[in-house]
């Protein structure tokens, strides 16, 4: 509160707050010293701050989709308790953020357009060099022009404009901080969803193997209906059609696999890059793990789907006398039979 109060009286009354030029007090930082870096020092929060907003957009949908959840699965005596819940963790999001928005508020209330292409710049959208350089000169010069206009200030007026550099900085600081804890925390979910899908690829191996018994037993209950002279009755899903599932989930898994190296790879090369590619790259980061994850639910329910689907399979063909294990008994002493034939024929020439 005490940071919010400073700001208040740094930003929204510049006239109040800036010295006129010329004027010191020992020790303390002159107008050229306090404001030369000013339009620099804006840029970085808003660029620092911008990426931030659109995270806390993102915990909030998120925090509202778990809570329609929690309070449909509740009991009727407890629906209540779940919605006060629900209540207190959105006003946790909303003050983990709110000094952050209070201090772009007031930014914008005081510079206006002037610090647009800076927050165009800071969304990734394209903004001209000559352009962001020049929005900064002008936050400068208005800053400035501001002292001027009100020389008639008190040693505690003077004061503010270094609580307002200081919590400037602060702020950058803090949003910086938390940029490096989210490019951790992406770097770990990263780990987690490879070892996820390693495990999904070791599950579609084994439904994979499983497929092709079913494939054979198929094969030879079709024979056996047709030396019988009987109707061979297709299971609902057959072993081809098992396979061609097999296949196009192993074809998102690679997918996967292959976004996810390369997230990781971007993801290790980010200190190489600028400070506005950094925040650029996190986010795009974030936003593809979120989809992602989405990706990897789907795709553990196909196999759940899958796994119901072959225990069909199998049962629809054992009904016709055929079973898995005996097919398998069957090949083995085809080949064994074959094996000996073919050396008993080398054996003779």
């Amino acid at each position: 509160m005490k940071q919010t109060g400073i700001l208040l009286a740094a930003i929204l009354l510049f006239g109040a707050v800036f010295p006129a030029i010329g004027t010191s007090y020992a020790q303390e930082p002159t107008q050229m010293e306090t404001l030369q870096n000013f339009g620099q020092e804006v840029s970085d929060f808003i660029h620092e701050a911008i990426p931030l907003f659109k995270q806390q957009r993102e915990e909030t949908i998120s925090a509202i989709k778990e809570c329609r959840e929690m309070v449909r699965n509740a009991s009727t005596e407890d629906r209540v308790q779940k919605r006060n819940e629900c209540r207190e963790n959105l006003d946790t999001i909303r003050e983990k953020y709110r000094e952050k928005r209070v201090l772009f508020k007031d930014l914008f209330k005081e510079f206006g357009d002037t610090i647009k292409p800076l927050i165009r710049d800071a969304k990734g959208l394209q903004v001209k060099e000559t352009e962001r350089m020049q929005a900064m000169k002008e936050i400068r010069e208005t800053a400035m022009q501001k002292q001027e206009e009100k020389p008639q200030i008190t040693k505690e007026e003077r004061r503010s404009i270094k609580d307002l550099r200081d919590l400037l900085k602060q702020q950058t600081q803090q949003i910086r901080a938390e940029q490096k804890q989210l490019e951790l925390k992406l770097k770990e979910q990263a780990k987690e969803l490879k070892n996820k899908i390693r495990a999904l690829n070791k599950e579609i191996e084994e439904k994979e193997f499983k497929a092709q018994q079913l494939k054979h037993a198929e094969e030879r209950a079709k024979k056996l209906a047709q030396s019988q002279g009987k109707t061979y009755l297709s299971p609902q899903v057959t072993s081809e059609q098992l396979e061609q599932q097999i296949q196009q989930i192993k074809a998102k898994t690679t997918r996967l696999q292959q976004i996810i190296d390369e997230l990781t790879k971007q993801l290790d090369s980010l200190q190489t890059l600028p400070q506005t590619t950094q925040e650029q790259v996190t986010q795009d980061a974030s936003d593809q793990i979120e989809t992602i994850v989405d990706d990897v639910q789907e795709i553990s329910e196909t196999i759940e789907q899958l796994d119901s689907d072959i225990d069909q399979t199998q049962q629809a063909i054992e009904e016709q006398g055929v079973t898995v294990e005996e097919t398998e008994e069957m090949e083995e002493t085809e080949m064994e039979e074959s094996s000996e034939s073919e050396n008993m024929t080398n054996s003779t020439n």
